[in-house]
């Protein structure tokens, strides 16, 4: 697998989301992990469409809402030569 590292701020919390590539057959995934302080650690899957990337494991309703904000992590990443799009 690869990843790679984003922090996001969100209400004054620093987010540590560290996004690892899973390779399946005809499919493209993110095992995700996010890392808060003081608090559990959260980790759910997103996984690439013909559309988008989706979030697809059950996740918290503050990590839905950053839905855009992660798909354009992910793209903005692969666009840098990650490998596929």
């Amino acid at each position: 697998m690869t990843g790679f590292k984003k922090i996001i701020v969100l209400n004054n919390e620093s987010l540590d989301f560290d996004f690892r590539k899973v390779y399946v057959p005809r499919r493209l995934k993110y095992f995700v992990t996010v890392r808060r302080p003081y608090k559990p650690m959260v980790s759910f899957e997103m996984e690439k469409t013909s559309v988008s990337w989706n979030i697809i494991a059950p996740a918290p309703t503050w990590v839905i809402e950053l839905q855009d904000e992660l798909v354009r992590i992910i793209k903005d990443h692969l666009k840098k030569g990650d490998g596929l799009s």
